[in-house]
C-alpha cells in the first residue's frame, strides 16, 4: 500500500530549515557589511560587528561588503538556535500570548457570533445586500487582529441563509474566507502580521497604513464583485453551481431547518457592552501605534506604543470585559489561558524561525545573502525590485504558512535588501502580506481554507480551478498598487 505524503508542518519546515542554514555555514564564503548605528553617524567595521551589543538598531551601509573568516554553526549551535530565537523575540512572543488570552475572554462571551447572526438574520431576503455587509464586517476582524478559524463557526448560519436565497455553500464558503482573507491580505493594525513584521523590520505600525487602506479597499471591491457575480450566475443557473446535486440536496436535507436554529447567543445588553470594550480597545491601540508626528498631524501627540505598552493594554482590557461581563474570577483565568494555549503554536513558531536568522547571523552569512541579493538585482528599477520580493513571498509563504514566522525569517534579509534600492520598509511590509494574503485563500495547510470546504461539501480541486484565474487579477492588482505605493513614496 502506498502511503500518501503529508505536507509537514510549519515547525518541521522551520527546525529543517535551521539545519540547512547550519550546513551553508560550511560551505559558504563569509563576509558583512560596515554597520551604521540607527540615528548616528557612528560607523562600526565590519570586523567589529559582531561583537557590538549596544541596545540600537545597526543598519548595513552599501557597497561596503568584505569577506571575513568563517564561523561554522555546529550541532550545538543548532540546538540552541531556537532559545536564542525565543530570547531575541520575547517582546513579540509575549504579545501574541497576551493577545491569544483577550481574545479567549472576548470569544467565550459569544459578543462576536451573536453579532454577526444577528447581521444575517435581520437581512434576511437581501442577500445581495448581505454578502457585501458581511464582506465588509470580516475584512475588518482579518484586518485588526487577524480573524481566520473564528469563521467556521458562521457556516451552520451562512450555508442556510445562501441555500434559501437560491444561492449554493460555495457562496457562504466564499465570503468567510474572501472576506476575512482579504483583511488579512491588507492589515492595517493587526497584530499578528503588520506588528510582528513592523517590529522585526525596525519601524511603527502605523508607518505604510495609507497604501494598505487603498490596497485593502480594492482588493475588497474585487472580491466582492467575484462572489456577487457567482451567486447572480447560480441564482439563475443551479447547474453552474460548484458543488454536485446531491451534495446541495443533501446540504438543504442538513440545514434548511431554521437559520440560527438556537446555536448562536442572543445579541442582548451585555454582549453590545463587550462588543463597544472591544472596538474600544482596538481603537486605543490604533491611536497609541499612529506616527501623527511623521504624518504632519500636530494637534494629536504621539503616543509611539511598542509592545509593551500593547501588551499591557489587551491584557487589561480581556480582564476588564470578562470581569465587566459578569465572568468569575476562575472563569476569566480559564478563559484567559485557553486563548493564549490557542496562540502559543503561533509564538513557538515565532521563535523557531527566528532561530534561522540567528544561525544567519552567528555564521556570518546574512550579509553574504545581502550581498548577493544586492548583485542579483542591481541591474533592475526599485519598481521591479518590490515586485520581486512580492513574489518572492508569495513561494516563502508556501513553505512557512504562519505569517507570523514569515515575518521573522524575512524581515531581517529583506529589510536591508530594500534600503540598497531605496524601497521604504512599510512597502516591504505591506508587500509581505500582500503576498502572505493572496496564498491565504488556496493553501491547503490552512484550516481555515480546508475545514470550510469540507463543511460546504466543495472539491479542493473544483475551487482551485475557480478561483485560481481570479487570484492573478488580484496578484496583478497588487503588484501595481506596491509599484505606484513605491513611485509616490
Amino acid at each position: 500500500m502506498i502511503r500518501r505524503f503529508t505536507f509537514p508542518t510549519a515547525y518541521t519546515i522551520a527546525i529543517f530549515a535551521i539545519i540547512f542554514v547550519a550546513i551553508l555555514t560550511w560551505i559558504m564564503p563569509t563576509g558583512s557589511y560596515n554597520y551604521r548605528i540607527d540615528g548616528t553617524d557612528n560607523v562600526i567595521s565590519a570586523a567589529q560587528v559582531s561583537s557590538y551589543h549596544g541596545s540600537k538598531r545597526i543598519l548595513p551601509v552599501p557597497d561596503t561588503y568584505t569577506k571575513t573568516p568563517g564561523n561554522p554553526q555546529g550541532f550545538f549551535s543548532v540546538i540552541e538556535a531556537p532559545i536564542r530565537g525565543f530570547y531575541q523575540s520575547v517582546g513579540v512572543i509575549l504579545f501574541v500570548i497576551v493577545i491569544g488570552g483577550f481574545l479567549g475572554i472576548i470569544m467565550n462571551t459569544g459578543a462576536i457570533d451573536a453579532g454577526i447572526a444577528i447581521v444575517i438574520e435581520k437581512l434576511k431576503g437581501k442577500e445581495g445586500i448581505m454578502i457585501v455587509i458581511l464582506m465588509c464586517i470580516l475584512a475588518l476582524g482579518g484586518t485588526t487582529f487577524s480573524m481566520g478559524e473564528e469563521t467556521l463557526a458562521f457556516y451552520p448560519v451562512l450555508i442556510p441563509v445562501m441555500l434559501v436565497a437560491g444561492y449554493d455553500s460555495v457562496v457562504a464558503f466564499l465570503v468567510l474566507v474572501l472576506g476575512s482573507q482579504t483583511g488579512c491580505l491588507a492589515a492595517l493594525v493587526s497584530p499578528f502580521s503588520t506588528g510582528i513584521a513592523s517590529r522585526f523590520i525596525g519601524i511603527g505600525v502605523g508607518d505604510g497604513m495609507g497604501l494598505r487602506i487603498v490596497l485593502l479597499i480594492v482588493i475588497l471591491v474585487i472580491n466582492i464583485m467575484i462572489i456577487l457575480a457567482y451567486a447572480s450566475k447560480v441564482k439563475k443557473n443551479p447547474e453552474c453551481s460548484l458543488i454536485a446535486l446531491d451534495k446541495r440536496e443533501e446540504l438543504e436535507k442538513h440545514y434548511l431547518h431554521g437559520i440560527v436554529d438556537g446555536k448562536f447567543p442572543v445579541f442582548n445588553a451585555k454582549r453590545k457592552m463587550v462588543i463597544t470594550l472591544f472596538m474600544l480597545t482596538f481603537a486605543i491601540y490604533i491611536y497609541g501605534i499612529l506616527p501623527f508626528d511623521s504624518l504632519g498631524i500636530t494637534f494629536l501627540p504621539t503616543w509611539g506604543w511598542g509592545f509593551l505598552e500593547m501588551t499591557a493594554l489587551f491584557g487589561v482590557s480581556g480582564i476588564l470585559i470578562g470581569f465587566l461581563y459578569g465572568m468569575k474570577e476562575k472563569e476569566i483565568v480559564d478563559n484567559f489561558m485557553t486563548g493564549a494555549c490557542d496562540l502559543l503554536g503561533v509564538a513557538i513558531i515565532i521563535g523557531l524561525a527566528r532561530g534561522i536568522t540567528v544561525i544567519m547571523q552567528h555564521g556570518l552569512i546574512i550579509d553574504t545573502v545581502l550581498y548577493w541579493s544586492s548583485l542579483a538585482i542591481k541591474g533592475f528599477s526599485s519598481v521591479v525590485c518590490i515586485n520581486i520580493i512580492y513574489l518572492v513571498h508569495i513561494v516563502l509563504s508556501f513553505l512557512i504558512p504562519s505569517t507570523s514566522g514569515l515575518a521573522a525569517v524575512s524581515m531581517p534579509i529583506m529589510g536591508p535588501l530594500a534600503a540598497f534600492k531605496a524601497i521604504p520598509k512599510d512597502l516591504v511590509v505591506t508587500a509581505y502580506m500582500a503576498a502572505s494574503g493572496i496564498v491565504n485563500y488556496i493553501t491547503p495547510t490552512s484550516a481555515i481554507v480546508m475545514g470550510g470546504l469540507v463543511i460546504a461539501k466543495i472539491s479542493y480541486a473544483k475551487f482551485l480551478k475557480f478561483i485560481i484565474p481570479r487570484l492573478l487579477l488580484v496578484l496583478l492588482v497588487s503588484m501595481i498598487l506596491l509599484s505606484v505605493g513605491l513611485l509616490f513614496s
